[in-house]
This record gives structure tokens, C-alpha cells and sequence, in this order.
């Protein structure tokens, strides 16, 4: 108990007692007033009538003095009484201000800790707002290349329904909007730009995941994953870009996505559709690999894990174009021609507007075309001459007006695809020689389609070989063998030989 509390307990006990004593004071005289009386009486009884008479009137003064005396006994405990009240009151009053106080203190203490509350919440809720724009931001992001790219769609989604908050996820989303710049130079074949671009975002994307938060998360992080996915991305743009193609960086390209299948995410588990997407990122890295290993052994390893994995990927999504695309090149190394045209075909016919998928197969038709017609080992008899066998023209010929109007559709779903206008330039000069030079419209068309190409990308190899030939068909020598450089020499011997033809014919010509 509070000594405060003490003291009033004090000052009430000791009214409370002193009425007390006065009521007992009061209560022995009365009882003692009545005996006395009593006893008058009986000696009354037996007394003689005078001295009666004196003894009535004692008793009379002494029944007034008891009255006086009770009267008094009264007052005293009621000014006792009052006093006690009085004196309860000026404690309690004070008691009740110093509650007051206390109260007017707690309630000062509560309203500055409700407004720091407040403050509080309120920083919080900018904070829980801020990241939920930046959020909203970086899935919007996702969505611009989930239409091609179902992966980014699927981890858009996986992002939405995670409660975790990323203090790195300014840099990341900066990055992303650089990797959708990257992936739009490379498919406009812009390839030194996307090299650029690919070779700052892997050291990027190598810093992040040296360090914290990541080296913290556990391996089934949605985070963890998509930056495994881009890094792996990246290094797959970086390498089809450059003029050296890394091997150690392919590779880890491939293992990246082989963690990212092995760690799923309980929120959305890895369905069939995303690891047919992983598994046909992997074997198109993996057939690059097998075109830049020297070892033979080791390009049949490698289009055999290729030929697994998009496999796979054909078979758990079946209308993805893209997929089939890349399984008929599998096919197209292996020069199994009939398997790799009915793939490519089966590709644009699941997915109309695979533009790509029309150029593979009618690259492939030119290209055994060259083959067979005997195009590929010219040297005596050049194009301005040649005359092709009539078996030839009759196998071809519905071929490569099939193939001239798969480049039409193609060019229609994507002008700025240059690979279109160069196959196409090509299917109308080979048109032009199989009708024996006789529709010269054939090779104006070669030419206008062959001067889209160089306006699109003059230095696609595509471009400067197709340019050459239709130089050389219309007997230009001198244009064909400036066409012939350093850079052709060196993706094939052959045009070192066509170079020295090209100066015979030049110097007959003078």
C-alpha cells in the first residue's frame, strides 16, 4: 500500500474512532441513567408520601441532566461525524486532483505515443506503396516480353502472389528494361548493340549475384531463379553476338537453367508449359555449342543432349512454333533434309505467325537446292552462264515458288526481318536461271528485295553473298568481286575461288 494511501486511511479512522468512543460513552451512561431510575422507583414505593414527593423530583432533575447529557453525547458525535466528512473530503479532494493530474499525464503520454503511431504507420505505408508501385512496375515489364517469352509471363505472375519485398528491386527492374532493349537489337539484328548491351548486363547480373540479398535466399526464391534465368539469357545473347563464341559461358548458360528446374517455387510450381520453355533454351544453346566445338565426338554429344531436351520441349507444348523451329535445326545439322523441312513446315503451321519458321525452310529448300544443282562447287561455269539439268528445274521449280511465297507471308509478319528479304532476293534469282534468263521481271524483284536487305543490314552475310551472286548473274564481275572481302574469305574457302574467276573474267572483259 501507498504511503499517500496510508495516510488517508489515517485521517478517516481517526473520526470513525472518536464517534465510536462517544457512542459507547453514551450508550453506558444511558444504561446506567435507567438503572438508577429503576431503582427510585421501587425505594419510591416503599417510601412515606413527603418523602416520595422529594425523591420524584430528584429523579426529574436527574432524568433532565441525562437529556442534557444524551443531547450533548448527540452533538458531539454529529460535529465528530463532520468533522470526519471534512476531513475525508480535503483528502479525497486531493486525492482527486492528484488523479486527475496523473490522468491528464497518461493521457498526454497516450496521444503523443498514438500520434508517433501514426507517424509511423504512415512512413510505413509509404514505404509498403512505394514498393508496391515498383512492383506493379517491374511484373508491367515482364508482360511486355511474356508474349513471346513465356517464361517472363510466368514469373510476372510468380512475383504478384509472393509476399516477399526485394530491397534491390530498383536495380533489378533498371536491368530489365536494358535486357528488353538487348533482345530488340538482337532480333533487328543489331548485334553489335546487343552486344554492348549483353556485356554490361552479365557483369550486372554477376555483381547481383555475388552479394546479399542473394547469396541469402533460399534456392527456391522466385528472385533467385528469374536472376539465374536472365544471366543465363544474357549469356546466350552476348555469345550470338559476338565475333568469338565463349564456351564456358554457354555451358553456364545451360546449368543456370538446369538450377532453375531443379528449385521450383511452392506458390506456382514449374508446369509443363515453363519447362518446355527451359528445355528449348537449352538445346538451342546447346546445338550453338555443337557448330563452334572442333571435336567431332563432342558435336554429336552435344546435338544429342540438344535433340533431348527439344524433344521435350515439343512434346509438353506442342503449339509452340518456335520450339519445332529449333528441333528441325537439330535435324538440318544431321543433314537429314526430309525430317528437319517437315519440321520447319509443321513449325509456321502451328503458329502462323512464326516469321522465322518460313525463312528456315525456305533457307533450307536454297540450300539444297545450291547442292543439288551443283551452285555450292561452281568454278569453271559461273552464274551468268549456268544452265541447270531439266530434272533439276522440274524438282525445284514448285519448290522455289512455294518458297517465294512463304517469304511474301514472312515479310508480311515482319518487314524488318532481313534474313526474309535475302531468301527471298535468292528464290528469285534461282526463278530467274531455272526459266532461262527469259523473264527479266524475275531479277528486277531479286534486286529490289536484295536492296531491302542491305538498307536493313548491309553486313549480314546473307545480304553480301546474296548481292554477290546476282552481281555475278548478270555478268557485274567487277561489283562481284568487290562484294568478295576478307570476311567472306574467312567464313569459306570457296570464295577465295570464285575471287580468282572473278579476276579472269574482268581481265577478259578488258
Amino acid at each position: 500500500m501507498s504511503k499517500k494511501k496510508r495516510n488517508r486511511n489515517i485521517w478517516i479512522l481517526i473520526p470513525v474512532c472518536l464517534c465510536a468512543i462517544l457512542v459507547i460513552a453514551n450508550l453506558i451512561q444511558y444504561f446506567y441513567f435507567y438503572r438508577v431510575l429503576d431503582e427510585l422507583y421501587e425505594i419510591c414505593k416503599k417510601t412515606s408520601g413527603e418523602n416520595v414527593s422529594a425523591f420524584i423530583g430528584y429523579a426529574n432533575n436527574l432524568e433532565t441532566n441525562s437529556l442534557l447529557t444524551t443531547g450533548l453525547t448527540i452533538i458531539s458525535i454529529t460535529v465528530a461525524i463532520w468533522l470526519g466528512l471534512n476531513i475525508y473530503n480535503v483528502v479525497n479532494k486531493q486525492d482527486v486532483e492528484d488523479t486527475l493530474e496523473s490522468y491528464k499525464e497518461t493521457q498526454k503520454e497516450v496521444f503523443e505515443n498514438y500520434e508517433k503511431r501514426i507517424d509511423d504507420s504512415d512512413e510505413e505505408r509509404e514505404k509498403k506503396v512505394q514498393y508496391l508501385t515498383r512492383k506493379t512496375e517491374f511484373a508491367n515489364l515482364l508482360y511486355l516480353t511474356g508474349e513471346r517469352y513465356y517464361a517472363s509471363d510466368f514469373f510476372a505472375n510468380l512475383f504478384w502472389n509472393t509476399k516477399v519485398e526485394y530491397n534491390n528491386i530498383d536495380s533489378i527492374i533498371k536491368y530489365e528494361k536494358k535486357y528488353i532493349y538487348c533482345c530488340r537489337c538482337y532480333e533487328n539484328n543489331e548485334k553489335a548493340k546487343a552486344n554492348m548491351l549483353a556485356c554490361d548486363l552479365a557483369e550486372r547480373y554477376w555483381d547481383l549475384m555475388c552479394e546479399q540479398p542473394y547469396t541469402i535466399w533460399a534456392e527456391t526464391d522466385p528472385m533467385k531463379n528469374f536472376l539465374r534465368m536472365r544471366l543465363a539469357d544474357i549469356l546466350f545473347y552476348k555469345n550470338m553476338t559476338a565475333n568469338a563464341f565463349h564456351m564456358e559461358e554457354a555451358k553456364a548458360s545451360v546449368n543456370y537453367y538446369e538450377e532453375i528446374m531443379d528449385h521450383p517455387n511452392e506458390i506456382k510450381l514449374w508446369d509443363d508449359e515453363i519447362r518446355a520453355y527451359f528445355c528449348n533454351s537449352q538445346g538451342y544453346m546447346l546445338y550453338q555449342m555443337s557448330r563452334h566445338v572442333p571435336d567431332r565426338d563432342k558435336k554429336e554429344e552435344y546435338l544429342d543432349k540438344a535433340l533431348e531436351k527439344l524433344d521435350y520441349a515439343v512434346s509438353k507444348a506442342p503449339y509452340k512454333g518456335r520450339y519445332r523451329r529449333n528441333l528441325g535445326l537439330i535435324y538440318q545439322s544431321r543433314d537429314k533434309y526430309e525430317e528437319a523441312r517437315e519440321t520447319y513446315i509443321a513449325a509456321f503451321k502451328t503458329d502462323p505467325l512464326d516469321y522465322k519458321a518460313y525463312n528456315t525452310v525456305v533457307a533450307l529448300d536454297l540450300k539444297a537446292f545450291d547442292k543439288d544443282s551443283g551452285i555450292d562447287d561452281r568454278n569453271e561455269i559461273l552464274l551468268d552462264e549456268i544452265v541447270f539439268k531439266d530434272e533439276i528445274k522440274q524438282k525445284w521449280q514448285s519448290i522455289i515458288d512455294q518458297d517465294i511465297s512463304w517469304c511474301k507471308t514472312a515479310e508480311k509478319l515482319c518487314f524488318s526481318f532481313v534474313d526474309t528479304h535475302y531468301n527471298m532476293a535468292k528464290a528469285y534469282l534461282y526463278k530467274y536461271i531455272c526459266e532461262e534468263r527469259t523473264d527479266s521481271r524475275l531479277l528486277e524483284l531479286a534486286n529490289e528485295q536484295i536492296n531491302i536487305a542491305e538498307e536493313l543490314n548491309p553486313d549480314a552475310p546473307g545480304t553480301v553473298f546474296i548481292r554477290r551472286n546476282i552481281y555475278e548473274a548478270e555478268g557485274n564481275f567487277v561489283k562481284a568481286y568487290e562484294c568478295v572481302g576478307e570476311n567472306l574469305i574467312k567464313r569459306n574457302d570457296k570464295n577465295a575461288k570464285l575471287r580468282n574467276r572473278y579476276e579472269e573474267k574482268i581481265k577478259q572483259m578488258l
